[in-house]
């Protein structure tokens, strides 16, 4: 099992290992929305682009909600013409509570939906003494390489709460050519 060391924000779509052909596939979570008004759950459940589902929070409150998979009906959210009055595309926010999403894998066709086991589906990871670094996607990872080769280590941008996680183990000077190159010949291969 990897490691899954701190991290600042998930982000709603990640690089992972297809389910069917091991190349690198997009992941995106589940787009969730409340259902505001009880005479459009009748919608919803019927729906094929939805799916209903009545959720409980924290505190044992339930709610109906309705949950849109990304790249699934051959439509996007924003294309859905005949939601219920009130309803918007706004409304729905990726749910990383769910770990429910899409994978679309572009070398085999695969699309489908999926359950996120993260970090162990990370496409970009490899393995140093015994421990893995992952990074979320390609631009991750090469921020990453970046990082890993630089010997002042500047965190700064789009991902600096990311690299201030990552643990020691993998910046030590003594590591940093093995990782390089295992980090570079991954990021070749994704191509």
């Amino acid at each position: 099992m990897t490691e899954a060391y701190d991290w600042y924000r998930m982000p709603h779509r990640v690089s992972i290992r297809c389910p069917n052909c091991g190349s690198p596939a997009e992941y995106e979570f589940a787009a969730v929305a409340r259902i505001k008004r009880k005479a459009d759950i009748e919608y919803f459940q019927k729906s094929g682009s939805f799916e209903y589902h009545l959720f409980e929070d924290s505190s044992g409150s339930r709610w109906h909600g309705a949950v849109f998979y990304h790249g699934l009906g051959g439509i996007t959210l924003g294309e859905v013409s005949d939601l219920p009055e009130g309803c918007r595309a706004e409304d729905w926010h990726h749910s990383h509570g769910l770990s429910a999403g899409s994978v679309t894998c572009h070398a085999c066709g695969c699309r489908r939906m999926h359950t996120l086991k993260w970090p162990d589906e990370a496409y970009f990871q490899i393995d140093y003494k015994g421990k893995v670094l992952w990074a979320f996607d390609r631009e991750s990872a090469t921020v990453l390489l970046d990082y890993v080769r630089s010997e002042t280590r500047q965190r700064d941008g789009k991902w600096k709460a990311f690299l201030l996680h990552i643990p020691s183990h993998f910046l030590k000077k003594k590591g940093r050519e093995e990782i390089s190159k295992k980090l570079g010949k991954l990021l070749l291969s994704a191509c």
